[in-house]
């Protein structure tokens, strides 16, 4: 895209050769180069630079910014939010059923899963090809060992290519409801000093915890408790007070967390 003085912006773009893939990539294009457009401060004086064909994020990060945005642009028009939610919600932990429906978006594999990590929750990871470079969902870290660390695992087809998919989260069952009188902070004060003497130590696991859940209140807002407190518990899977976390009022405390989040509206 390019912005010309006195002129209106104008988008020069190759024909790719017939053929829906090649179809899908340039609708991207196209609606990349319109993001260029419709983004006001995108002054079309760099050149257009199109992401590769692998889900390497590393080589993205050495893109212009104005490129990943437009990126970022083109994958919302072509694959909403809101869709993506609902399409989620339908599927559940069916990975093969949710690939085989996004299929009807119409953009290439590489895209069809950057789109989808916005909406899904921690714990995907997924494989175009066996290709070296890994494509995870938000806030995921990949362990040593994938096959061994993973609670689900499959292998489907999206656009010819061969999509292989681990799932890391385990099917946690939330804790029912407690009626009990106590406050939601005493629970985790509570399981914390029943495993940590030191004051110092108790008010930095104490913060810890609550910036873990704090940090993927906005992902996970609006989706089902027991889907919420998988992801929070997986992300607690890493910290340095695992013993704390197999304590019943741990858990008691999580579950209403979880469920504090799922009540929130959302994000779409």
């Amino acid at each position: 895209m390019l912005r010309r003085s006195g002129r209106k912006p104008a988008v020069y773009h190759r024909s790719l050769p017939r053929g829906p893939l090649h179809s899908y990539r340039q609708r991207f294009t196209l609606a990349h180069e319109l993001g260029h457009l419709k983004l006001a401060w995108h002054l079309g004086n760099k050149a257009c630079e199109m992401p590769g064909t692998g889900p390497s994020e590393n080589a993205a990060v050495h893109r212009y910014l104005e490129e990943q945005e437009a990126d970022q642009f083109a994958s919302c028009l072509l694959v909403p939010d809101r869709w993506l939610v609902e399409l989620i919600s339908s599927y559940g932990h069916d990975m093969d059923g949710m690939l085989g429906a996004i299929a009807v978006a119409k953009v290439s594999t590489t895209a069809s899963l950057l789109a989808l990590r916005r909406q899904l929750s921690v714990g995907w990871v997924f494989q175009i090809n066996n290709q070296q470079n890994l494509l995870t969902s938000r806030g995921t870290a990949l362990p040593g060992g994938l096959a061994d660390a993973a609670q689900d695992h499959g292998c489907t087809e999206l656009h010819k290519n061969k999509v292989r998919w681990w799932r890391l989260t385990a099917p946690f069952a939330i804790p029912p409801e407690d009626q009990g009188p106590r406050q939601t902070p005493d629970l985790l004060r509570g399981a914390i000093r029943s495993c940590e003497r030191d004051h110092a130590e108790q008010k930095r696991i104490e913060q810890s915890a609550n910036g873990i859940v704090g940090g993927g209140a906005n992902q996970d807002a609006g989706k089902p408790p027991a889907e919420v407190f998988a992801a929070l518990a997986y992300r607690f899977q890493r910290v340095d007070y695992v013993p704390i976390t197999q304590h019943p009022d741990f858990h008691l405390w999580l579950a209403r967390k979880a469920r504090a989040v799922a009540a929130k509206p959302r994000r779409a």
